[in-house]
C-alpha cells in the first residue's frame, strides 16, 4: 500500500530545497529464477547470480561510474545517544548565545512573536522565546510553542559535522555505517531524493540524500508537523529486528498489490516472457503478472533507488549485513575467478523472499520476490 506522508513544508520550504537541481527501449534477459526453487535450494548459486546479472546488464556502466574515491567509514554499532544529536556542538534547546558561539554573528535575524530565526551561510536555526511569566505554566501554551531554546536546525552547506562526524557532501553509505539502520526512510518521489530519520526520545535527526550524497541535515523536535521537509513523500516503513514483508517495499510498491505505475515516472525499457512483464524505471524495476497485474517482483537495479532500510547497488557487503543481519541462506559461486554470492531472507511464512546479490564485496542487485508453491513465481 502506498502511504502518503502528511507533514507540510510550511515556512521551511525554501530552506529544504537543499541542492535541488533534478523512447522506450527493449531488453533481452534470461527468464527469472523461480522463487520457490531459490527458497528450496534446488537451483544452483550460478543460476541465481546469472539472473541478477541479467537484471543488471543494462545498468552496469552507470553503476561503475558511480564509484567514488571517498573512503568508507567504519561501522559504528553503538546505540545512538541524545548527546550525539548535535551539529558543530549545537543541540536542540540551546540558546542564542550557544548558536553565536558555534556559527558566529548571524547574517540575518527574523523576530516573531513566538520564535526568532537566525541565518548563516548554509545554516538556519529557529529558537523558541521564553514565555512571559503569565503563560509559563500553561500546558496549552507549551504544546503550541514548544520548550524555550533551539527547536529546529537545518544545514545545507559548509564543513560542519554532526555528533558522529557526518557533513554535507559525504556519501550516503557512510551515514548508514555511522548511524546504523534509519528508523524510517522517506522517498521524495518527484524530486528523487531521500530522507533518513533517526530518533532519540523526542528529538530527531534527518539526513537528506541527493545523488547518493548528504545534501541536508536537520535537527528537530519530534512531531513539529509544520516544520519538517517532506510533503507527498512515499514512506518506507520503520524497521524492526526481524525481516518482514514491509522491509521490501521498493519505490512505494509492495509485493502482492495491483501494479499502478506512478504518474510522474516513465518506464525506460521492459522484459516480457512466461506471462510476466518487467518494467524498468530509473534505479528500480517492477515485475507484474500479465493476467492479474499483481506485483510479483520488485528490484533495485541502480543507485537511483534504495530499499526501505537505505541499501542500494554498489554498497559494501558489511553495510548490507549491518542493515539486514545474517541471512537465512547463502548460495555461493566461485566460477570464473570471481566470488558471487546471494544472501536469501525468507519472509512471511516463506511466501516472499528478499535476495541480495553480492560480487567483489559489493551489492550488485536486490530482488524481492513473491511466490506460490503450487505456481512458482506468482503472488502467494
Amino acid at each position: 500500500m502506498t502511504v502518503r506522508f502528511t507533514r507540510s513544508l510550511g515556512a521551511w520550504l525554501t530552506v529544504m530545497l537543499l541542492g535541488t537541481s533534478f523512447c522506450p527501449l527493449g531488453i533481452s534477459a534470461s527468464p527469472a529464477v523461480s522463487a520457490e526453487e531459490a527458497a528450496a535450494g534446488d537451483k544452483t548459486a550460478t543460476n541465481l547470480v546469472d539472473t541478477a546479472e541479467a537484471t543488471l546488464n543494462s545498468d552496469k556502466e552507470m553503476n561503475e561510474a558511480r564509484e567514488t574515491d571517498a573512503p568508507l567509514m567504519p561501522v559504528n554499532s553503538k546505540p545512538l545517544m541524545a548527546d550525539e544529536l548535535s551539529f558543530d556542538g549545537v543541540r536542540l534547546g540551546d540558546t542564542e548565545g550557544n548558536l553565536i558561539s558555534a556559527f558566529g554573528v548571524p547574517e540575518k535575524i527574523t523576530r516573531g512573536s513566538i520564535s526568532t530565526t537566525y541565518e548563516w551561510n548554509g545554516v538556519k536555526a529557529q529558537v523558541i522565546k521564553p514565555l512571559p511569566e503569565t503563560y509559563r505554566n500553561s500546558v496549552m501554551s507549551l504544546q503550541k510553542t514548544g520548550n524555550p531554546g533551539m527547536s529546529l536546525l537545518t544545514v545545507s552547506s559548509g564543513k560542519g559535522t554532526t555528533g558522529r562526524g557526518i557533513s554535507i557532501g559525504m556519501r550516503r553509505e557512510n551515514v548508514l555505517r555511522t548511524y546504523g539502520r534509519p528508523l524510517q526512510v522517506f522517498w521524495n518521489d518527484k524530486d528523487r531524493d531521500f530522507y533518513f530519520v533517526y530518533e532519540v526520545g523526542q528529538q530527531e535527526l534527518w539526513f537528506q540524500i541527493k545523488n547518493n550524497k548528504v545534501a541536508g541535515i536537520i535537527l528537530s523536535e519530534k512531531e513539529k508537523d509544520d516544520n519538517l521537509p517532506v510533503k507527498g513523500a512515499l514512506v518506507e516503513p520503520a524497521f524492526s529486528e526481524a525481516i518482514q514483508t514491509k522491509d521490501v517495499h521498493i519505490a512505494g510498491f509492495s509485493l502482492g498489490e495491483t501494479f499502478v505505475p506512478h504518474a510522474w515516472d516513465t518506464w525506460e525499457k521492459k522484459w516480457t516472457g512466461k506471462g510476466q512483464t518487467q518494467w524498468y524505471y530509473p534505479g528500480y524495476a517492477v515485475r507484474e503478472s500479465d493476467k492479474s497485474h499483481i506485483i510479483e517482483g520488485l528490484f533495485v537495479v541502480g543507485p537511483d533507488m534504495l530499499t526501505g532500510r537505505g541499501l542500494t547497488v554498489g554498497d559494501s557487503t558489511s553495510t548490507a549485513e549491518l542493515l539486514y543481519g545474517a541471512p537465512d541462506k547463502i548460495e555461493v559461486n566461485y566460477s570464473g575467478g570471481t566470488v558471487r554470492s546471494v544472501y536469501i531472507y525468507f519472509l512471511k511464512f516463506r511466501k516472499n523472499m528478499l535476495l541480495i546479490y553480492l560480487e567483489d564485496g559489493k551489492v550488485s542487485s536486490i530482488s524481492a520476490i513473491s511466490y506460490n508453491k503450487d505456481n512458482p513465481g506468482t503472488a502467494g
